[in-house]
């Protein structure tokens, strides 16, 4: 068995799905922001402000998302949208790209 997987390394058959992954994930991480700024409510309890009330957190992405969005939030305040934007042209690089490395030499 490891012949016919070393077989096809040899022959430039082999398919590496590097790139697809990191889209994937990519693209995850970029719905998941979007959802947790878009929702983002200055009264969820997060890392910057906490209430003793029994609240329900906004956040649509729930309490990770208000602590995510407050957080990007606070260090790039309403920039944090433009660099979703950066985020999602990553993204179409790497699609329209035909491997990781060709993106890293633009």
């Amino acid at each position: 068995m490891s012949d016919l997987i070393k077989n096809r390394l040899k022959s430039g058959n082999y398919r590496s799905y590097k790139k697809e992954i990191t889209c994937v994930v990519l693209f995850a991480i970029f719905v998941f922001l979007a959802i947790s700024l878009a929702s983002y409510s200055a009264g969820d309890n997060s890392l910057f402000h906490f209430s003793n009330q029994n609240t329900d957190t906004a956040n649509w992405c729930g309490v990770l998302g208000a602590n995510f969005a407050a957080l990007f939030l606070y260090l790039f305040g309403h920039a944090a949208y433009l660099l979703l934007l950066c985020m999602a042209g990553i993204i179409i690089l790497l699609l329209k790209a035909k491997n990781i490395s060709e993106v890293r030499s633009k």
